[in-house]
């Protein structure tokens, strides 16, 4: 009988590196929340701002180690229905335990580089 191995190499330490969740407010003050599901929360980022808000700039990005919410491969969503989803997600989780704070230097640097900066 075979057995199942870890997959290793980068995807395995990529995928630990961004098990965050991010808010982004925009400069239009709405806000999203963004995280790593079957993408990364970057990857996610872009083609919400692709899609949704073309030309919009971001103003502030605050960061939560809690994970994102893996149920239904959910790409963002908006404050509000964050409960929601956590308890379609089905593991107990509570919106409270998601405390953001301010991007850290290097997380902000990185994040201006980009083209959507």
């Amino acid at each position: 009988m075979a057995t199942k191995t870890k997959r290793p190499g980068k995807w395995s330490s990529q995928n630990k590196r961004n098990k965050i969740t991010v808010r982004i407010t925009f400069d239009d003050d709405s806000v999203y929340l963004f995280g790593t599901s079957h993408r990364t929360w970057w990857s996610q980022l872009k083609e919400f701002i692709h899609w949704e808000k073309p030309g919009s700039r971001i103003k502030y990005m605050d960061v939560s180690k809690e994970p994102w919410i893996w149920f239904g491969g959910l790409k963002w969503a908006v404050p509000e229905a964050l409960q929601n989803e956590l308890d379609k997600e089905g593991k107990e989780r509570k919106a409270e335990a998601f405390q953001f704070e301010p991007a850290s230097d290097w997380e902000w640097d990185r994040f201006q580089g980009d083209e959507f900066a």
